[in-house]
């Protein structure tokens, strides 16, 4: 008794489940992680908790009751050895009853207690991809070795005879700092465009396969002809941003810098998960606009309404 289950990204299983993240269009769709839903009978709780992130909770079915408090926590106060921060005391502030329909919006570090009341009670968590400070430094520091850092090594400049030979001269450490800021010279672009990857590489279970088979342009143009509306892989997540002379697509860690031309079509790929097929049809007479489709058609990220 008083057992809840958890299942994280149902959004990337259930369609039926996906169409809930199109009330969530106020926001950025690539700020947006994925939907679990937590099944709960009577009494039913994980406890008292605190995530990082913002989380919207939609009372699907049954009845929720949530207490919250905002007082500052510390990592100190939590159970030890859990995968879930879970706090062993908890005295609320505020407390709601939450009936199918009713949506409550917690922001990050607020401590909440949600408890099933009755049988049957179901909970749609829209969770946000917030990574942490120390994953975003340590993917841009490994982008910066592997694409940017030229070879080389480090070089004395002219040495001078030093009474302690164990000591780091004040004219050593400010080469040092010099060589360092030189090395980590940041372009805005390259650095959008690394963050364009980052926030859209897939989790490692939500991996896409490409097609069995390629198709050519030609196929892709006749196949569109056919169809009524292509699909988003819903393992696939999409995003874009403007350069300076090219706009760029990120879809699932990876990016394709396109004509600015072609903007337009950036906002239709990555605005809805199924697009209709009016709004490709200019887009399959340009050559460079189907390629893109080709491609994201051939990598398994857009799909037939046929397939």
């Amino acid at each position: 008794s008083h057992w809840t289950l958890l299942v994280q990204d149902v959004d990337k299983h259930l369609d039926e489940v996906a169409e809930l993240l199109d009330y969530f269009h106020f926001l950025p769709t690539w700020r947006l992680d994925d939907i679990m839903i937590s099944y709960a009978t009577d009494q039913g709780s994980v406890g008292p908790n605190i995530d990082d992130y913002d989380v919207f909770l939609f009372q699907t079915a049954g009845q929720r009751r949530w207490q919250i408090h905002t007082r500052p926590v510390s990592e100190n106060d939590f159970i030890p050895g859990l995968d879930l921060r879970i706090l062993p005391e908890f005295e609320a502030e505020h407390d709601w009853l939450l009936e199918p329909g009713d949506i409550l919006y917690l922001p990050p570090n607020v401590a909440h207690w949600g408890v099933a009341q009755g049988d049957g009670c179901m909970t749609c968590s829209v969770g946000f991809r917030t990574p942490t400070f120390q994953e975003m430094v340590a993917d841009w520091c490994d982008e910066m070795i592997e694409h940017h850092i030229p070879p080389g090594r480090y070089r004395d400049g002219i040495i001078e005879q030093q009474q302690a030979i164990g000591e780091i001269l004040p004219q050593a450490l400010s080469r040092m700092h010099s060589l360092m800021k030189k090395l980590l010279e940041t372009d805005p672009e390259q650095q959008a465009r690394w963050f364009g990857r980052f926030m859209t590489d897939p989790k490692a279970h939500l991996q896409v396969f490409p097609r069995e088979q390629d198709l050519t342009p030609e196929e892709v143009k006749q196949s569109l002809q056919t169809s009524d509306w292509v699909m988003r892989n819903g393992w696939s997540r999409f995003a874009f941003s403007s350069g300076a002379h090219q706009d760029f697509l990120y879809v699932n860690g990876e990016d394709y810098g396109l004509s600015k031309t072609l903007h337009p079509l950036l906002v239709i790929l990555t605005q809805n998960r199924t697009i209709e097929m009016a709004e490709l049809q200019k887009w399959c007479q340009i050559p460079e606009s189907l390629e893109i489709l080709t491609r994201l058609f051939n990598e398994g990220h857009l799909i037939f309404d046929h397939d």
